[in-house]
């Protein structure tokens, strides 16, 4: 199982979430841009500020085969939150 809390604060960032989401998908940042019809710098940078509408994070998580719900619910039932 993977950890579901990083940190001092014990909460995961957007950008912990989408690392370890992706790392539970098995795709690379690449994988995922162009999964989203994006460029890989500039999936790296919105992840970086980790700045996402609502309605892009359900977009991220239907490319990750998993479904987004301020985290991610995989079909196994694991959850990243």
């Amino acid at each position: 199982m993977l950890l579901r809390k990083i940190g001092d604060s014990g909460i995961m960032t957007i950008q912990q979430k989408l690392m370890i989401a992706c790392m539970k998908a098995e795709i690379s940042q690449t994988e995922l841009a162009k999964r989203l019809e994006m460029s890989q710098p500039s999936l790296s940078q919105r992840i970086k500020t980790g700045k996402f509408t609502e309605k892009e994070l359900i977009k991220i998580g239907e490319a990750l085969g998993a479904k987004y719900y301020s985290g991610f619910v995989f079909p196994d039932g694991e959850k990243i939150e």
